[in-house]
């Protein structure tokens, strides 16, 4: 029971762990999209500019293409963070099955150990019962 309890302690404790970790991760997550949206839109507006300065297409394109390899820098970042963010959750749902299993077996020991103790209850009041029984025979006899 003491081990099952430790490990339930600890599955807690490595649970507690792969949240925070799913926390920090889905932020990252949520900064790097609004970092790819900044991009987007940086984008647009370099779009934008090619349209109006036909003069310096040559700067600008170069400045385009950079902001478009930033992009798939960024989004490649989001993919490879939303699979460990999902890893994370699978690890996380795995850890709740267990704990669940080990919460179930720790209660069945438990029910096991207070029909023990019931069990043991009885038989003290069975022998107490016989014992007095055995002073008033003693009594008698003397």
């Amino acid at each position: 029971v003491v081990e099952l309890a430790k490990s339930v302690e600890q599955l807690q404790a490595e649970k507690s762990s792969l949240e925070a970790d799913k926390g920090a991760l889905t932020k990252e997550i949520e900064d790097l999209k609004n970092e790819l949206n900044t991009q987007e839109s940086s984008k647009k507006q370099l779009e934008e500019e090619i349209e109006t300065m036909r003069s310096s297409t040559g700067s600008l394109t170069e400045k385009l293409e950079q902001v478009i390899e930033q992009l798939q820098e960024t989004s490649s970042k989001v993919e490879v963070l939303e699979a460990n963010v999902e890893e994370q959750a699978k690890i996380i749902t795995a850890k709740d099955t267990e704990l669940l299993e080990k919460n179930a077996a720790v209660e069945e020991i438990r029910k096991n150990l207070l029909a023990v103790e019931e069990s043991l209850q009885a038989k003290v009041e069975e022998l107490t019962s016989v014992s007095e029984h055995l002073l008033v025979k003693t009594k008698e006899l003397e």
